[in-house]
């Protein structure tokens, strides 16, 4: 196996169980069953990151953390809950905080890798993980994406809709609300998760991550980070698309959303990311204070030798209250061509030398100017908007409009020795 399970395991155990306990009237070969899946869990767990962070997304969480939760839920009802004792492990209980701490806001999540900006909410069941593991910010929230049932029936997790038949009551009457917490820091997974006020929405929330770039639906995007304003994009993951016969082959990052050159992240001497586990984030830091949170990381080693990079220490860094900077300390052993790539899903324009502004006009929010701050006597700056062709495009059309535009910042005088920083803030 190339790196551990992700959330196929969970997800067929959670279908195979299900089975197994409903069909099999024979108790040697039902334990037998229950036995191996025992086994094929645990492998899903056992190299799991204690911090809970799921490196698939908030998207694919519904097949990962999620169904593992499944499993367990079951084997408690078949067995006068003997699994109970599972749902008190501290990395347990983190897989299911995790999908709280990756809200942005009511419509949108961290969406890094292959996941969904815009994922849906298995709310009734992420409503009985919190009760289970008694976090009454996970069971809040879960009772906000409730809706009072409508006579249909979710095909997807079939049995959830199980336990949810005789909890309507309960659901109806639950407290509502979104922790929205103000830091997030996940060590294992290397994913900073931040934002200007505790348990609002308003002002800036800004995620980074560090990590390797053999992550599962991996994109080659360390260092990468996104921008949202009162919840909403302004520099943006574009995420993926369509899912193709490409999307899983040795063709993977022929497609662009995959690669680190459509991510807000720097090409080096015409040289993008690789993938693979030894393409890494190394120097993380993560610190915070009243005033402020971020990231440190070195990408260098994100990127092959041809790049010539001996170290590149990048900053992401939320000023609560005012702006977003990034800081990149460099030193290269060649310099010939270095470029930074910003995206986002509004249009921009050069404003003045030193300004590039992009035009925020979210559908569901209040149109505002942002402005980039840069040095002109480092940086040319040029705008384009991203065509959306390929079959694999579709699913950034759905998500995302034909609304694609990548900001680059190419250095006049490249140096061996360098500092490039960037302020985003409104105008």
């Amino acid at each position: 196996m190339a790196g551990p399970p992700n959330n196929w395991n969970p997800w067929i155990c959670s279908n195979w169980l299900n089975t197994v306990l409903l069909l099999e009237k024979d108790d040697t070969k039902r334990t037998a069953a229950v036995g191996k899946l025992l086994w094929v869990l645990d492998e899903f767990v056992n190299p799991y990151p204690q911090d809970g962070g799921c490196d698939e997304g908030p998207g694919y969480w519904g097949a990962a953390a999620a169904s593992l939760y499944d499993n367990i839920s079951m084997l408690n009802l078949a067995s006068n809950n003997a699994f109970s004792y599972v749902l008190e492990d501290e990395k347990i209980k983190n897989m299911g905080r995790f999908i709280y701490r990756a809200q942005i806001g009511p419509q949108y999540f961290v969406n890094f890798a292959d996941a969904s900006p815009t994922p849906g909410m298995s709310a009734d069941m992420i409503y009985r993980f919190g009760k289970d593991i008694k976090d009454s910010n996970m069971v809040k929230f879960g009772a906000c994406y409730h809706h009072p049932n409508d006579g249909s029936i979710d095909r997807y997790h079939f049995f959830r809709n199980f336990y949810s038949l005789f909890m309507q009551e309960e659901f109806n009457n639950a407290p509502k609300g979104l922790p929205l917490p103000a830091s997030v820091w996940l060590p294992d997974i290397q994913v900073m998760m931040v934002r200007d006020k505790q348990g609002a929405t308003d002002g800036f929330f800004v995620a980074a991550k560090g990590g390797h770039n053999d992550e599962s639906h991996n994109h080659n995007d360390i260092g990468n980070y996104i921008v949202y304003y009162n919840a909403l994009p302004l520099l943006i993951d574009v995420g993926s698309g369509t899912y193709t016969r490409k999307t899983f082959s040795s063709r993977r990052y022929d497609i662009w959303y995959n690669c680190s050159e459509y991510h807000n992240t720097p090409t080096v001497n015409g040289v993008n990311q690789s993938p693979g586990g030894s393409f890494k984030a190394t120097n993380v830091v993560y610190k915070e204070d009243k005033g402020f949170a971020e990231l440190s990381l070195d990408i260098a080693k994100a990127y092959p030798e041809k790049a010539g990079i001996n170290s590149w220490q990048r900053t992401i860094r939320l000023n609560r209250g005012k702006n977003v900077e990034v800081k990149d300390n460099l030193v290269l052993t060649s310099a010939d061509n270095i470029v930074q790539n910003l995206m986002t899903c509004y249009p921009a324009t050069i404003n003045t030398a030193g300004e590039v502004i992009i035009h925020y006009a979210p559908t569901n929010g209040t149109p505002k100017d942002f402005v980039i701050k840069y040095n002109p006597k480092q940086l040319g700056v040029t705008i384009e908007q991203v065509p959306l062709t390929a079959v694999e495009d579709k699913g950034v059309l759905d998500r995302w409009g034909n609304n694609i535009y990548r900001i680059t910042f190419k250095v006049i005088v490249p140096k061996l020795k360098d500092k490039i920083n960037f302020v985003i803030a409104p105008k």
